[in-house]
């Protein structure tokens, strides 16, 4: 994966629930971020739960640990603004 768009066509092949995958990859891409000291916005309010935030069973961990830090720091906005727009239109629960 390199480029935000590589990442796009891959979350499309697993959506079957747009909220919760795109909450799931967002909390994921975080997890990252966070583990590699990357600034996360205050914006997103994340705070990280037990462990370190990153899940090997989840479908993008290897993805987001090949990632570049820029890479990963654009799929986490574009997954903010995702979820924001998911809220937008009453797609959350």
């Amino acid at each position: 994966m390199k480029t935000l768009n590589d990442f796009k066509n891959e979350l499309r092949l697993i959506m079957s629930d747009k909220w919760g995958n795109a909450l799931d990859t967002w909390f994921e891409c975080a997890g990252h971020m966070y583990n590699r000291g990357l600034e996360i916005p205050l914006l997103w309010e994340y705070k990280i739960g037990h462990g370190s935030g990153m899940e090997e069973d989840n479908y993008f961990y290897e993805l987001f640990i090949e990632a570049s830090d820029e890479l990963l720091v654009e799929i986490g906005n574009f997954l903010f603004r995702y979820c924001q727009m998911l809220k937008h239109y009453g797609l959350d629960y």
